[in-house]
C-alpha cells in the first residue's frame, strides 16, 4: 500500500503487543541498517531502518523512524511515527500530543497511512482531530460532530469506538482552540461558560481515570 498510493509517512497508534495479545505485525526493523524482507522475488520489498528519535523533547511517547523501501524498480524513504502509549480501547493523556503528531506531518503531498490494531478506534479518533484542525486552521465552517462521527462510520464502519474516545476528541480540539486564542480566549468566555468548562473537564477526567 506504502508504494501504490505513494506514502512518504505513517502514523501508527498502537504497539505490537498490548495487554499480552498480539495487535500488530512488526513490519518494519528494529535495529539500525537492519534489512527485513517481505514477499518473494519480483515482488520483494525490502525495508531497512535508517534511524529512529523521539518526536520531540515533550512528545517521548512517539518514536520517529526513518525506514528505506527498496522493491525491483524503485525506492523510498518513509517516515513511520509511532505513539507508544495510547490503549486500546482508551484514551490517552488529554494534551497537544495528537496535534503536534499531526502538525509534523503537514506539508506532505501524498496521503498519510494511519493505523492501530482493528483500524477504527484510535485511528478514527486522530483522523477525525486531523479534519476538524485542516478546517480551524483555514477558518472554514465545520459540520457538527455528531454528524462527523456518522459521516466516517460511512466510510469506515465504528470509527471512534466509544464515548471516550469521542470526548477525547472535543478535549483535543477545545485545548488546541484555546492555544491558538490563547490571548483573547478568556474573553470569550463568560463566567457561566467558564464554570461549565471546568465542571465538564472534571467530569471527564473522573471517566477516564485521570487522563
Amino acid at each position: 500500500m506504502a508504494i501504490q498510493e505513494k506514502v512518504e509517512c505513517i502514523i501508527m497508534l498502537c504497539n505490537c503487543i498490548e495487554m499480552g495479545k498480539f495487535k500488530c505485525h512488526q513490519y518494519w526493523p528494529l535495529e539500525k541498517d537492519q534489512k527485513i524482507s517481505f514477499g518473494e522475488a519480483p515482488n520483494q520489498i525490502h525495508v531497512t531502518k535508517i534511524d529512529e528519535k523521539k518526536m520531540s523533547p515533550e512528545e517521548q511517547c512517539i518514536n520517529v523512524t526513518t525506514l528505506k523501501l527498496e522493491w525491483a524498480d524503485g525506492n523510498k524513504t518513509v517516515q513511520h511515527l509511532q505513539w507508544e502509549n495510547w490503549p486500546d480501547r482508551g484514551v490517552p493523556q488529554t494534551n497537544l500530543t495528537a496535534i503536534n503528531l499531526l502538525s509534523s506531518t503537514r506539508g506532505n503531498q501524498f496521503p498519510i497511512l494511519v493505523h492501530c490494531s482493528a483500524g477504527i478506534g484510535r485511528t478514527g479518533t486522530i483522523v477525525a482531530i486531523a479534519y476538524v484542525q485542516d478546517k480551524m486552521m483555514a477558518g472554514e465552517d465545520c459540520m457538527a460532530m455528531n454528524e462527523l462521527l456518522k459521516e466516517l462510520r460511512s466510510q469506515r464502519p465504528w470509527s471512534i469506538q466509544n464515548e471516550f474516545q469521542y470526548l477525547y476528541l472535543h478535549r483535543v480540539l477545545l485545548a488546541y482552540f484555546l492555544e491558538r486564542h490563547k490571548s483573547s480566549y478568556g474573553e470569550l468566555l463568560s463566567a457561566e461558560n467558564a464554570t461549565k468548562y471546568t465542571k465538564w473537564v472534571e467530569d471527564y477526567v473522573k471517566a477516564t481515570n485521570g487522563k
